[in-house]
């Protein structure tokens, strides 16, 4: 068995997934190799096999053009079942096919939950904004693609939030109501706004200390300290 192969094969074993609900494919081609790795059960976190296959990844750069050398390569590809990709579309493709139905511009999203907002991007494509992050990097056409997409998203197992994100959402609040978060001495509260904005992402725990709630807490402290002094 390709070393390679078989140390991805460990990784999976030791992540709780066997063969017949991921599965590795070696393919050699010249002086690099290529694998794909198949998520064959719905079940699995498509986040945790992804990062397994980012850790197998070699590839070697040209440090002035940024071009990709040839030789020694190692490429590891992400993929899912036909039927893995029909599951996981289901909770999404209601929401995305609705929203598309209602889209009339390129400059008019649509929510489709309280997380993506779906985009005209042209005659027959779509792009996704993402309210944890940015916008997708996909440019979409099928609506069944965005589906799956936006499940994968919604399944990783800690909230991918940007503290652009976390201070779009202070700002915008703030901006409805200055006085949010503020004690009777004027000063901004950022436990209790690093509290709200951890809620708002989905991410809050019974005792606060997740990583991606630490984070929230220190960019709190960065973006009070931004934010106009009491007079």
């Amino acid at each position: 068995m390709n070393s390679t192969k078989q140390s991805i094969t460990e990784a999976l074993k030791k992540a709780g997934y066997n063969a017949r609900q991921v599965s590795v494919r070696n393919r050699n081609g010249g002086y690099s190799s290529s694998l794909t790795i198949t998520i064959r059960d719905a079940s699995v976190n498509y986040e945790v096999v992804e990062q397994i296959g980012k850790n197998h990844k070699h590839v070697h750069y040209d440090e002035h053009s940024g071009e990709i050398l040839s030789g020694g390569n190692t490429f590891v590809e992400t993929d899912y079942t036909d039927q893995v990709r029909d599951i996981w579309a289901k909770k999404y493709s209601p929401l995305v096919d609705d929203a598309i139905v209602q889209l009339v511009d390129d400059n008019a999203g649509i929510r489709i939950d309280d997380r993506f907002t779906i985009f005209k991007d042209g005659r027959n494509n779509y792009k996704i904004w993402d309210e944890y992050d940015s916008w997708l990097p996909m440019h979409y056409y099928n609506p069944r693609d965005i589906a799956v997409d936006l499940y994968i998203r919604s399944t990783f197992t800690e909230s991918n939030v940007t503290q652009t994100a976390v201070d779009r959402y202070w700002f915008r609040v703030i901006r409805g109501d200055e006085k949010s978060w503020k004690d009777s001495a004027g000063e901004y509260n950022t436990t209790a706004m690093g509290e709200a904005a951890a809620e708002h992402f989905h991410c809050k725990s019974e005792n606060g200390d997740t990583d991606a709630e630490k984070n929230i807490f220190d960019w709190a402290v960065l973006f009070a300290e931004r934010l106009p002094k009491a007079a």
